[in-house]
């Protein structure tokens, strides 16, 4: 992803946008100090992308830091990024080892048991999927790199259907448009697997989810065994389902 996507801004972008969104950024990613292994490596694992995006931007306009922020304000914003960086390398040391090669973040704690509302007007309970992997994704129609992601998650549904995968998307519908921007999403990128309804956060805080996009890969026995911040791509599912498959 380029630093424009990472932030969500246009190319055009000036000095003083781009630390507005960083900053908004980084409000994100803040997360409770007692949340899981695997949330706390992937919002360090954030900050420090956000960070190094904000750096590359200004640096490309060969401009000063906004005005908006005194150098000590700076100061703090740069340890925080350092911070986020060790962060990443200590939680590496005391938990299972991220797959370097798709910066995936491999983990084992169980998944919820949560049965959600679906688009087409039935249920869908992931405890009822146990013996396929599964692929939760959380997504709504306002996030820039949800469709980038998207077109892979659908070709990785039919092409890996008959290998046991099973595509769940999760759409944050308290925080989205309207049903009728959910549904024409769906028709655009031609989304064959369900899409599950979040209408009260009860998906989002069973997962511990704190931006979007996220995906969860969850194993045959209904352990979450690995996630990916930000896009996942067909080769992260490919890598993943090969990892799971018995």
């Amino acid at each position: 992803m380029t630093p424009e996507h990472i932030l969500g801004l246009a190319a055009d972008a000036t000095s003083d946008d781009i630390t507005a969104a960083y900053e908004r950024k980084v409000r994100e990613y803040q997360v409770d100090p007692t949340a899981p292994d695997d949330v706390r490596a992937l919002a360090a694992e954030r900050l420090a992308a956000l960070g190094a995006a904000r750096d590359s931007l200004l640096s490309r306009q060969n401009s000063a830091p906004a005005s908006g922020l005194s150098r000590r304000e700076w100061l703090w914003m740069g340890a925080g990024v350092a911070i986020a960086v060790l962060v990443i390398a200590l939680i590496a040391v005391f938990t299972r080892d991220a797959t370097p090669q798709t910066g995936l973040v491999a983990i084992d704690r169980p998944a919820p048991d949560l049965t959600l509302e679906t688009l087409d007007g039935g249920t869908i309970r992931l405890a009822d999927l146990r013996g396929k992997i599964v692929l939760v994704n959380f997504w709504a129609t306002w996030c820039e790199p949800c469709k980038v992601e998207t077109p892979d998650l659908v070709a990785a549904s039919d092409e890996f259907r008959d290998r046991g995968l099973v595509i769940v998307g999760i759409n944050l519908t308290d925080q989205d448009k309207s049903m009728d921007e959910i549904r024409k999403f769906v028709q655009r990128y031609q989304i064959t697997y369900p899409i599950a309804l979040d209408r009260d956060q009860e998906a989002q805080r069973a997962f511990a989810m704190f931006a979007i996009p996220v995906s969860y890969f969850i194993d045959s026995s209904g352990r979450i065994r690995y996630t990916r911040t930000t896009v996942v791509t067909r080769t992260d599912i490919e890598h993943v389902l090969q990892e799971l498959t018995p």
